[in-house]
């Protein structure tokens, strides 16, 4: 027998973490000092915004430590629509998670590495080398599977019939105004607002269920037998 209030506080913990994530990516995004990835642009950030700069690696430590028991305990909730996507999407969140994290170790390097006031020619040449390098390049696909997993894990929930069809308008829109926006922080801001619309449909429609018509994590065997 599955007790549906350990379902329902699943859900609550879940969702918490959902908007944990979002949230700390949202405002990483806004107080975000290093405009670009470029060593010269690195010094100035740190150097003349190093608070922000060490605020903004621990928003993103928590957006990758709120990820995935996110989408895995929410994905969990598919049983045969949706689950292939659903995995997928966990699949994404695990990545996206470690992209986050790594970022997250490298800005606080980087705010530990440049000397106030002083000459930072050889650490801005350094930076660029770096980035230069092919080995940095794997962290690019592990940094866009953060936004992506979430977008594919709304269209799970929809397919899924866990979320309302209409979640799917923010959802892709979501990439669609990153993508036009190119590395703009507005752009940044404006993608992550439209995917928290979409989690607070899904949280509204899962929150919402009475106690005694919570969907179980995984069907029961009667439930199987009967479809």
């Amino acid at each position: 027998m599955i007790r549906s209030d350990f379902g329902r506080r699943a859900i609550l913990w879940s969702v918490a973490a959902l908007f944990t994530a979002m949230l700390a990516d949202l405002a990483e995004a806004l107080i975000d000092p290093i405009s670009s990835g470029e060593g010269a642009d690195v010094v100035v950030g740190t150097t003349e915004h190093h608070g922000r700069t060490v605020l903004a690696a621990i928003l993103l430590l928590a957006s990758a430590a709120f990820l995935t028991p996110a989408v895995f305990g929410l994905a969990r909730r598919l049983e045969h629509r949706g689950r292939g996507i659903g995995r997928a999407a966990m699949v994404l969140a695990l990545l996206g998670t470690l992209g986050h994290a790594a970022l997250g170790g490298v800005y606080l390097f980087w705010a530990a590495m440049p000397a106030q006031g002083g000459n930072n020619a050889e650490l801005v040449a350094a930076i660029d080398r770096a980035n230069g390098a092919g080995s940095v390049a794997v962290l690019f696909p592990l940094l866009i599977a953060f936004p992506v997993s979430l977008v594919v894990f709304f269209v799970a929930m929809v397919r899924g019939r866990i979320a309302p069809l209409w979640v799917l308008v923010p959802a892709l829109a979501a990439p669609v105004a990153a993508i036009v926006g190119g590395s703009d922080a507005a752009a940044t801001a404006t993608a992550l607002a439209l995917l928290l619309v979409a989690a607070s449909a899904l949280a509204v429609r899962l929150l919402g269920e009475p106690r005694n018509q919570a969907r179980p994590l995984h069907p029961s065997p009667a439930t199987v037998h009967e479809a």
